[in-house]
Order: structure tokens, then C-alpha cells, then sequence
């Protein structure tokens, strides 16, 4: 509830990311910029301070290595052996929100399928790493109609769309949108979550 009274005609995706945090489904949401997608992810995410966040902003140059981590060149050159340093990345994340998703290239989309599907693997060279995180939310503002923004909603169950305030809703947010999100001290614990 206290999520509901900050932002204002946003219960279904407040909602479908919190089931998506417990029931280790994933989400997509659907709207237009400024509707309050990310802030929203944020303050939810407040109520999990244990969990591991990656975030990121999608755009038509994002590579596999801005959100997987980078080759490992020093094994590589040593070893022959091909892998990513993962760490910081999604790989070592417990919960993923890739934002604008749609703008990204269809070869990332593909590897993000990897660890949003039920096997929850990402391709590495010659060996598959398992993702142990819990859920990945997808956002998006256009919805681009490719094979993998068609698996992407074939596989994804927990979906959301969002428009614009109503003018009723805007005038109530307007009066206090100087007050900053407080989670009020609620916190859900590890052992909630299993």
C-alpha cells in the first residue's frame, strides 16, 4: 500500500514486479517515457535492500559486454580459455531491469532470453553460466516487432503497461512532488522471499 499511495494509478505494475520478485517470474512493462518505469523499479527495490540490482538503460549501441562484463583478455591470452568478468554485471545480480528494451540489438536481446528463460543460462564461448538471480523486468516504450521481441513477450507472463497520469492523479502528484519515497521502514527479508 505504501507504494500504491506514492505513485498514483500504478497498482497492476507495482504488482506484477513484486510477483515477479517472488514467484522468480520475470516481467514487462510497456509505456511511455515519463511515466515513472525506473523510479518505480527503485523504490520497489527499496523494500529488498539483501538483493543485488543491475540496471540498465538500453540503446541501440548496447553490447553484450555492458551488461555481462568484459572478455577476460588476461585468460584469454594466457589460457585460450574465453569467459567474462562477471562481476558487477547481470551474472552477479539477483534482480535485473534492462530499461528500453526494445532498443536494443536483437543479438543481446537473444542472450538476455538465455537468463530470462526457465533454463536461466548465458552462452559463454563454449559453456553455458547459470544465472541464480531471481527476475529480470524488461521496460520498454515502443515495441518493436522482431523473433526476439516475439519470444521476449511469448515467454515473459507478467505484463504491465502504464500511460500517463489521468488529470485527477496528476494535480494530486503536482501538490506533493516534493516529498521523496519512504519505504517506511518496510523491509521484506531473505527468508520471506524463500
Amino acid at each position: 500500500q505504501n507504494l500504491e499511495s506514492y505513485f498514483f494509478e500504478r497498482d497492476l505494475i507495482i504488482e506484477s514486479v513484486l510477483l515477479a520478485i517472488f514467484s522468480k517470474d520475470n516481467s514487462f512493462i510497456y509505456g511511455p517515457t515519463g511515466t515513472g518505469k525506473t523510479n518505480l523499479i527503485n523504490c520497489v527495490m527499496e523494500h529488498f535492500p539483501f538483493l543485488k540490482v543491475f540496471m540498465e538503460q538500453g540503446g541501440h549501441d548496447t553490447t553484450k559486454e555492458d551488461l555481462f562484463g568484459p572478455i577476460n583478455i588476461k585468460q584469454y591470452t594466457q589460457d585460450e580459455i574465453y569467459s567474462r568478468l562477471t562481476e558487477g554485471f547481470i551474472l552477479d545480480a539477483d534482480v535485473v531491469f534492462i530499461d528500453e528494451f526494445s532498443d536494443i540489438p536483437g543479438k543481446v536481446q537473444r542472450a538476455l532470453l538465455g537468463i530470462s528463460s526457465k533454463n536461466r543460462f548465458f552462452k559463454n564461448g563454449s559453456q553455458k553460466i547459470y544465472w541464480k538471480g531471481r527476475t529480470c523486468v524488461f521496460a520498454s516504450n515502443f515495441f518493436r516487432k522482431t523473433d526476439e521481441t516475439k519470444a521476449v513477450n511469448d515467454r515473459i507472463l507478467l505484463k504491465a503497461s502504464v500511460d500517463y497520469m489521468s488529470s485527477t492523479a496528476l494535480t494530486e502528484y503536482v501538490i506533493k512532488d516534493e516529498i521523496p519515497y519512504d519505504n517506511k521502514g518496510i523491509f521484506f527479508t531473505k527468508e520471506e522471499l524463500d
